[in-house]
């Protein structure tokens, strides 16, 4: 590739605008906009583009360009073209932002040791860079791969450092260390201190507008009620959900005093393998709740 036409990518990759910056999920709301349709169309070429730029030009397509894999469902082509981007060096900012994506794609992949050691090094970097967003963000990529390790103690001590780093970031950057500071102190068995975030975090979502999360974190609030001693308020939730999946039914039968539904739909809920930590949580306290 010509140097001139990595340029141009470079170009549209700094054009590109990304509602979702934290980008676990679809990092656009609804119309993408031509920059990143663009570079979606262009991927295949962004790892050619970035060998032919120079070290902090690569970092920087790495940082503003990891997304569109995200976009792609593409997680392994993502991790391909960051370690094109990295590899190299670039600067503390770039290299920071771009680890916290190659983090992220990890942990999409199922790879959760993998993410940490990103994650690790995402923050190093970070420190090095000084700046708000990439502290923010290095901060939230380990929080979310301690939480899947089960270290919930500290995800939620680098989950409320994230919250600290983005207090004057956008509120998209805020709400996602909210919503795993909230996680990490549920699973820690604070249940009173993670309903009041959870509530926060899904007022933010309505704010913001991301359906996906705020469904989420009804979810969620659900189930801590539930937990609480609160079964009218969690049929309630579970009802602005819509008609109970098959990880939900054996909760709201259980919330509904039907004991003997909830065991036998508690037979047909999804393995405990294919659940995040929280919802495996769920359903051993259900167990146990119905074997008293």
């Amino acid at each position: 590739m010509e140097r001139e036409e990595a340029e141009r990518l470079l170009e549209v990759a700094r054009a590109a605008w990304w509602a979702f910056p934290t980008s676990f999920g679809r990092p656009v709301a609804e119309e993408p906009g031509e920059a990143v349709e663009r570079l979606l169309e262009e991927r295949g070429r962004l790892a050619g583009a970035a060998r032919v730029l120079s070290p902090d030009e690569a970092a920087e397509l790495g940082a503003r360009a990891w997304r569109v894999w995200v976009l792609a469902r593409d997680e392994a082509g993502g991790r391909a073209f960051l370690a094109a981007a990295l590899e190299r060096g670039g600067s503390a900012c770039d290299r920071a932002l771009g680890l916290y994506g190659d983090g992220v794609l990890a942990l999409r992949l199922g790879a959760v040791e993998e993410a940490r050691e990103l994650g690790e090094a995402a923050l190093e970097a970070a420190r090095a860079c000084g700046e708000a967003e990439p502290l923010a963000l290095a901060h939230v990529g380990l929080a979310r791969a301690e939480f899947e390790r089960g270290e919930y103690a500290r995800a939620r001590e680098l989950a409320a450092a994230a919250r600290e780093h983005a207090r004057d970031l956008e509120l998209e950057v805020v709400r996602v260390p909210l919503h795993v500071e909230a996680q990490s102190i549920r699973m820690l068995g604070d249940l009173d201190r993670a309903a009041e975030l959870l509530a926060e975090s899904l007022a933010l979502n309505r704010r913001i507008g991301d359906l996906g999360m705020v469904g989420v974190e009804v979810h969620n609030i659900a189930h801590v009620e539930l937990r609480r001693g609160n079964p009218a308020r969690a049929l309630e939730l579970f009802a602005e959900l819509g008609p109970p999946d098959s990880l939900n039914a054996p909760f709201v039968a259980y919330a509904e005093g039907n004991t003997e539904r909830a065991r036998q739909q508690l037979e047909a809920a999804p393995p405990p393998a294919e659940l995040p930590p929280d919802d495996r949580a769920e359903l051993e306290w259900l167990r146990a709740s119905l074997a008293a």
